[in-house]
């Protein structure tokens, strides 16, 4: 098996050596704006609206040794990322039909950079046809704590504390992904016909090496609930391009969702903190042309998210939670401005 598996990279090293590609280079600056919310203390699921006036916790309401969280910062929370990105492109399997005469190759290689966090990713993309990709990659990263963000942490303390391990290890991910295009331009040619629909499905791997199975680890700042686990993701875009400044607006559906071990690990049907939940965001997309190699993304994103019973809600801990209900939430708003050089 080894040898086969060897034979087919040298055969296709080969032959990318022995086609001509084309390459380019991407300057990426990402952020986003939390709003801030009070985690639906007095609410049992629906539309939880922003609100900046924060929740002390109840000490009486804490599962000892909790050291308790109050709900809701007062301000919201924010990040910021810049990524360089190559695309090396090979023709592949080209013909003159318009199916086929875009195939290609392509190695993509991004180096991302925020203040608490530096990651590599590659990836190898297949487009056998004008409406299928098939895509291969990996990444691995670290991270380090500054002033108030932390980038890489264990979250297994039962006082609900991070457990900050900067350089503690690298976060390592995998993952294989199928996507679904269609431009409706390209079947009614006309600047005005540009009808598009995005629909991808990844099977991704994920793995931090200072974590055991089963404990919760914090990357990037994120809440600290990921784990050493398989998860299923799926993204769907619908939308209209133009030939305006403002030139693409569409609507974003993002899901993801843990498989076992983790799914199986506290239910939100028997009460617990939702291992088994699947986060669900929809984002109003605006895309607006710069300049002829400058591009912004704008996003505003409604997220839904487990609202924990008010009897447990002060708890840091995520595994004292207790799910009553799942409810939606103004999540943030999101920026991606690309620079091609």
């Amino acid at each position: 098996m080894k040898f086969y598996v060897a034979l087919i990279f040298i055969s296709l090293a080969a032959f990318l050596t022995a086609q001509e590609p084309s390459i380019s280079d991407t300057l990426v600056i990402q952020g986003f704006y939390s709003f801030d919310q009070n985690e639906g203390w007095r609410q049992k699921g629906g539309f939880i609206p922003p609100s900046y006036s924060p929740i002390k916790k109840d000490p009486a309401m804490l599962t000892s040794p909790d050291l308790g969280r109050d709900l809701g910062s007062g301000w919201g929370g924010v990040g910021l990322e810049a990524l360089w990105k190559r695309k090396i492109r090979f023709p592949f399997l080209q013909g003159d039909a318009p199916l086929t005469q875009g195939n290609s190759l392509d190695v993509n290689l991004n180096l991302g950079l925020s203040p608490v966090t530096l990651k590599l990713e590659a990836e190898l993309v297949l487009t056998p046809i004008a409406f299928l990709q098939f895509g291969l990659g990996g990444m691995a990263g670290s991270g380090w704590n500054a002033v108030l963000f932390n980038g890489l942490g264990l979250n297994t303390q039962p006082s609900g504390e991070i457990e900050k391990t900067p350089f503690g290890g690298l976060v390592l991910k995998t993952w294989g992904f199928g996507l679904f295009q269609f431009d409706l331009g390209a079947l009614v040619p006309g600047e005005w016909t540009h009808v598009l629909l995005l629909s991808r499905g990844t099977l991704s791997y994920q793995y931090f090496t200072g974590a055991n199975q089963n404990q919760a680890w914090q990357w990037a700042a994120d809440e600290g609930r990921n784990f050493n686990a398989p998860k299923l993701e799926s993204t769907h875009f619908i939308g209209y391009q133009m030939p305006l400044v403002l030139n693409t607006v569409g609507i974003l559906f993002e899901t993801s969702i843990y498989l076992d071990p983790v799914f199986s690990l506290s239910r939100l049907n028997d009460g617990g903190w939702g291992s088994d939940f699947m986060s669900l965001t929809v984002n109003l997309l605006t895309n607006w042309t710069l300049g002829d190699k400058s591009s912004l993304a704008v996003l505003l994103g409604v997220k839904n998210f487990v609202d924990v019973n008010d009897a447990t809600i002060f708890n840091r801990y995520y595994q004292h939670w207790s799910a009553e209900a799942v409810g939606w939430k103004l999540d943030r708003l999101s920026f991606q401005w690309s620079l091609r050089l």
